[in-house]
C-alpha cells in the first residue's frame, strides 16, 4: 500500500531535543538528547491481494467489430490500517496494524467497430465503459473510522463494514426553520433564545436519525458515494480523403462530489467573498426553504457536513478534439520533406454536467478548491525530412 509511510515497522528515533543536566541552568549544563519520534509495530507486513478474471475476446462480421469483456473479483486482505494506541502507551500517534478485509468487484467492457467505410471515407468507432463496487467485509481489530478532511469537526468520510470505502459521512437535511413554533416541535439542535447563539428561524432544520430527539453525532449517516456507477470513453475517428477527425468523449455517472468549495462561499464560516447563492438567502418567513440565514459563528452548525454539499457529479466531456490535413505529396516533394500535416486540437473543450464546482472530475470525490483543468487550443504542423 504506497499510501503507507515508509518504516513503520521500525522505531524512528529523533535527535535535537535538549536537556538540563543535574541542578545547573547555565549553558554548559545543558546537553543533547534524542526520544522516539513514531509509532511502529515490528509484526506489519505486505497487505495482501487475491483475485479472479474471466475474460472473452470476440470479433464479429470479418473483423468489422470486436468485444472484450473482463469480469474479476479482487479481494485484499491484511489491510494495513491506523489504529489509535491505549492512553498508557504515552503516545497518540496512531499505530498501523494489518487488520481488514476489501472486496472489489467489476466490469470492464472495450468496444471496437468500422460501421461505415467506402473509398474515400471511413469512421472508427473505440469505446471503453467499467462499472466497479467496492465494499469493505471487515475491519478486524478496528471500529469504524472517521477521517477526510482535517478543518471539519469529526471528519467526512467514514470506513464502515458493508458500506463503500470511504463514504460520504454526514447529516441530513429536512428544509429550512420558518418560524420558533417548527423549532420548538423539532428535535433540539442548539438550545437557547438568543437567535446569536442558537438555532432561530432561518437555519437548517436536520433530520433526528435515531429519533432521541436531540441532533448530535449520533444523527450522522451516509450521505453520498464518490464511487461512480459506470465511468466510459469514446473515440470517434472519421477519415475523409487527406482528412482526419478524432473526437474523444469522457464521462462518469452515478458518482457524488462532497462541493467544500461551497462550504466557503454558501456556509457563513469565513469573512472572505460569498458567491452569489447567498442572495436567496432566508431573510424572513417563506422566503427560502434551501438557503440558510448568514449570521456571525454559526450558532446552529448550518455549516455542518451534510447533504446539502453533497452533489451529483455525472459529466460527459469532450476531453479531445483533433482535425488534421496531409498535405498532399505533390505539394511537398520539391521541399524534400514527406508526411507533412497540419492540425488543430482543442482539450476539454466542452463540458456538460449539473455539479456547480469547477470541475466535476475530481479525485477522491472532495473539492476543496480543485483547480479546473483549462481549456487549451493548439494549432500546429509536423513535417518529416
Amino acid at each position: 500500500n504506497q499510501d503507507i509511510p515508509p518504516y513503520k515497522y521500525l522505531q524512528l528515533i529523533n535527535t535535537g531535543f535538549q536537556y538540563t543536566l543535574g541542578n545547573s541552568a547555565s549553558s554548559s549544563g545543558i546537553v543533547n538528547g534524542a526520544a522516539p519520534s513514531s509509532s511502529y509495530n515490528p509484526d506489519i507486513r505486505w497487505e495482501k491481494n487475491g483475485q479472479i478474471d474471466f475474460g472473452v475476446d470476440a470479433a464479429f462480421f470479418k473483423n468489422k467489430m470486436s468485444l472484450s469483456v473482463d469480469v474479476y473479483n479482487r479481494r485484499s486482505r491484511d489491510l494495513i490500517i491506523n489504529l489509535a494506541p491505549p492512553l498508557a502507551s504515552g503516545t497518540y500517534e496512531s499505530v498501523p496494524f494489518n487488520t481488514g478485509t476489501l472486496e472489489n468487484r467489476g466490469i470492464d467492457l472495450t468496444l471496437g467497430a468500422s460501421p461505415y467505410e467506402t473509398k474515400n471515407f471511413k469512421w472508427n468507432i473505440s469505446s471503453v465503459i467499467s462499472a466497479y463496487k467496492n465494499k469493505i467485509t471487515s475491519l478486524g481489530l478496528s471500529a469504524p473510522i472517521n477521517d477526510g478532511f482535517a478543518r471539519i469537526t469529526g471528519g467526512n468520510l467514514r470506513k464502515q463494514i458493508g458500506e463503500p470505502i470511504g463514504y460520504f459521512y454526514g447529516f441530513v437535511t429536512e428544509g429550512i426553520f420558518q418560524n420558533y413554533k417548527e423549532i420548538a416541535q423539532h428535535a433540539v439542535q442548539t438550545a437557547g433564545t438568543d437567535p446569536s447563539k442558537s438555532t432561530a428561524p432561518g437555519d437548517i432544520k436536520f433530520k433526528d436519525i435515531n429519533g432521541d430527539g436531540v441532533i448530535n453525532d449520533q444523527d450522522r449517516t451516509y450521505i453520498g458515494n464518490s464511487n461512480p456507477t459506470f465511468t466510459f470513453g469514446l473515440t470517434n475517428t472519421f477519415n475523409y480523403k487527406n482528412f482526419e477527425l478524432t473526437v474523444f468523449l469522457l464521462g462518469s455517472q452515478g458518482n457524488k462530489i462532497l462541493n467544500f468549495t461551497r462550504f466557503y462561499t454558501e456556509g457563513g464560516v469565513s469573512n472572505g467573498n460569498y458567491s452569489n447563492v447567498v442572495l436567496k438567502r432566508w431573510t424572513g418567513e417563506g422566503t427560502s426553504n434551501t438557503v440558510p440565514r448568514l449570521i456571525q459563528d454559526d450558532p446552529n452548525g448550518n455549516s455542518r457536513v451534510s447533504d446539502r454539499f453533497v452533489e451529483d457529479a455525472s459529466y460527459v466531456r469532450i476531453k479531445n478534439v483533433r482535425l488534421q490535413y496531409m498535405i498532399p505529396a505533390r505539394l511537398t516533394n520539391k521541399l524534400n520533406v514527406k508526411n507533412t500535416k497540419l492540425y488543430f486540437s482543442s482539450q476539454n473543450l466542452f463540458t456538460f454536467t449539473n455539479y456547480t464546482g469547477f470541475d466535476p472530475e475530481v479525485g477522491g470525490g472532495v473539492d476543496n478548491g480543485f483547480y479546473p483543468q483549462a481549456r487549451t487550443f493548439i494549432l500546429g504542423f509536423t513535417v518529416e525530412l
